[in-house]
């Protein structure tokens, strides 16, 4: 789609990602101020190639030189946080993903350096097209979620 073809901008939003682990077997929990490198020594369960949180996480981790290695990918949010709460390893998941695990204590957000990463995206429309009902719901939890601060 052309530039011209869209409207202008109807909202510019934040995604906050974290590294996540599972409360109960890792010790990492307990430290503070944890290094890229210390975290690229874990099994670390990642997004699919071509997902945007992955790249911002590898683009971050390449500015301090640490290639972050997955251990195992996935294209699924659920399945990534399935696999941390079994133990599996750590992942790098957005914060509103991670909100009802973060409540009950399955998961823990690590205290990584450089982290939360905050990265922006856009939500557009089409010229002349007019917002449906359940698209200008969705815009709306959009906006109410990106001003909604996480923990």
């Amino acid at each position: 789609m052309s530039l011209n073809k869209v409207s202008p901008m109807i909202g510019v939003f934040a995604a906050l990602t974290a590294f996540a682990i599972d409360q109960i077997t890792n010790p990492l929990c307990k430290e503070t101020g944890i290094s890229v490198e210390r975290i690229a020594q874990e099994n670390i369960i990642g997004r699919e190639p071509g997902s945007g949180t992955r790249q911002a996480v590898e683009k971050l981790c390449q500015k301090d030189g640490v290639d972050l290695v997955a251990h195992m990918e996935f294209d699924d949010t659920e399945a990534i946080k399935q696999g941390v709460i079994s133990g599996l390893g750590v992942a790098y998941l957005s914060l509103h993903s991670l909100r009802l695990e973060l409540k009950t204590g399955e998961l823990k957000v690590l205290d990584v350096q450089g982290f939360p990463l905050r990265r922006r995206w856009f939500a557009l429309n089409r010229k002349g097209k007019h917002l449906t009902s359940a698209a200008q719901t969705f815009l709306t939890y959009l906006q109410q979620v990106n001003s909604d601060p996480i923990a």
